[in-house]
C-alpha cells in the first residue's frame, strides 16, 4: 500500500518499520542499518508513535467541531420556527401595516451566520419595539421576548464555539503535517540504503514497501450508498465493488461532518475483494446527536497500488 493521504502514513510506516526490523535481524552484529545522515529504526518509532497521537488528536478536534456544529443546526432549525411564529403573529395584529414592514425574511438552514443572526436581532428588535408601544406577544409554548432574547444568545454563542473548535483542528491538522512532512524523507532514504547495503537484486530489496504505485491497470470506481438506522442510530453502508479481477481491496474512509475531507479520512475498514459480492458496514461514527453527520467515500485498490474513489455520501442523523 503506497501513500496515498494522510489517513495511509500509519499503515505504511509500519510496513516500513516491519522490513527495518527484518533488514537489522538479517544483518545481525553488522547492523544496525543506519541512513545517510544517522537515522536508526527507533527515530522512525518515535515519529510513528507522534503520528498517530496526532492523527488521534485531530480526530477529537473535528468530533468537537462537527458537535459544535450540530449544535448550532438544532438552535438555528428552533429560532427560525419562532421567527417564523412571530411573523405570522404580527401580521395577524398589524391592521395599517406599520409593523409588518419591520418584520425580516426567514433565512435559510445553511446561512452564513451574519445572515442569521441580521434576521434574529431584527426579530428581537422588532418584537422589543412592539411590546413597548402595543401589548405583549406571547407565541405557541407560552415562548416570550425573554426567552427569544436568551436563545438567540445561546445561538451567538454556539457561533464563537464553532469558530474556536475550527481553530484547534487547523493547529491539529498542522502538528499531524509537520510529522508526516518528517516521516516522509525517512522512507524515501530507506529505500536508497537498503539496496545499497543489500544489493538490487536482493530478497531486501524486493521486498521493500513502496511509496507511490506501481504502473499498472487504475480500476473502476465502487458505488457507495448509505443511510441512517433509526433502530441502532448508526450509519447503514452499502459497497458495490465493480467487476474487475484486478481490484483486490476496498478501504473505507470516513469523516465526521457533511463534507468529506480526504485530509481528516479515519479507515472504518480495508476489506479483500472476495466474490466481489457487496460490502455492508455499519459505523456510529458522527451519528451521536440529532443532526450530526458523516461523510463517506470507498476507495478501490489493485494489488499494484493503483486506486479510485467512489462517490461520497453523507448521512445525516434527523433532527428527532
Amino acid at each position: 500500500m503506497p501513500i496515498s493521504g494522510p489517513s495511509s502514513y500509519l499503515p505504511v510506516t509500519d510496513s516500513f518499520l516491519a522490513h527495518w526490523a527484518s533488514c537489522n535481524a538479517t544483518l545481525g552484529a553488522a547492523g544496525p542499518l543506519l541512513l545517510s545522515d544517522g537515522e536508526a529504526v527507533a527515530d522512525l518509532q518515535a515519529l510513528r508513535a507522534t503520528l498517530a497521537a496526532q492523527r488521534t488528536a485531530v480526530e477529537s478536534e473535528r468530533n468537537g467541531r462537527e458537535f459544535a456544529r450540530a449544535n448550532i443546526e438544532i438552535r438555528k432549525a428552533a429560532l427560525l420556527e419562532r421567527l417564523n411564529q412571530f411573523n405570522t403573529t404580527i401580521r395577524s395584529l398589524d391592521s395599517t401595516g406599520l409593523w409588518t414592514n419591520l418584520l425580516p425574511k426567514a433565512f435559510g438552514q445553511g446561512d452564513a451566520p451574519g445572515k442569521v443572526e441580521d434576521a434574529l436581532d431584527d426579530i428581537a428588535d422588532a418584537w422589543d419595539r412592539y411590546e413597548a408601544a402595543e401589548s405583549a406577544v406571547t407565541l405557541p409554548g407560552g415562548y416570550e421576548l425573554p426567552a427569544f432574547q436568551t436563545d438567540l444568545a445561546a445561538l451567538k454563542a454556539a457561533f464563537t464555539a464553532y469558530s474556536s473548535e475550527d481553530n484547534g483542528l487547523k493547529l491539529a491538522r498542522s502538528r499531524r503535517n509537520l510529522t508526516q512532512d518528517a516521516i516522509y524523507p525517512i522512507l524515501k532514504k530507506y529505500r536508497v540504503r537498503v539496496e545499497a547495503v543489500f544489493g538490487e537484486d536482493s530478497a531486501e530489496t524486493a521486498s521493500l514497501p513502496r511509496l507511490t504505485p506501481l504502473p499498472g491497470h487504475t480500476p473502476p470506481p465502487a458505488v457507495l450508498e448509505a443511510v441512517y438506522n433509526p433502530a441502532t442510530e448508526q450509519a447503514d453502508v452499502v459497497i458495490t465493488q465493480p467487476d474487475d479481477e484486478a481490484a483486490t481491496e476496498v478501504e473505507l474512509l470516513a469523516t465526521v461532518g457533511p463534507e468529506f475531507e480526504e485530509d481528516d479520512a479515519t479507515s472504518l475498514g480495508v476489506f479483500p475483494r472476495g466474490d466481489g459480492s457487496p460490502i455492508a458496514v455499519s459505523t456510529a461514527l458522527g451519528m451521536a446527536l440529532p443532526l450530526g453527520a458523516v461523510s463517506l467515500r470507498a476507495v478501490v485498490r489493485t494489488a499494484e497500488g493503483n486506486e479510485r474513489s467512489s462517490n461520497v455520501v453523507t448521512v445525516t442523523r434527523p433532527a428527532a
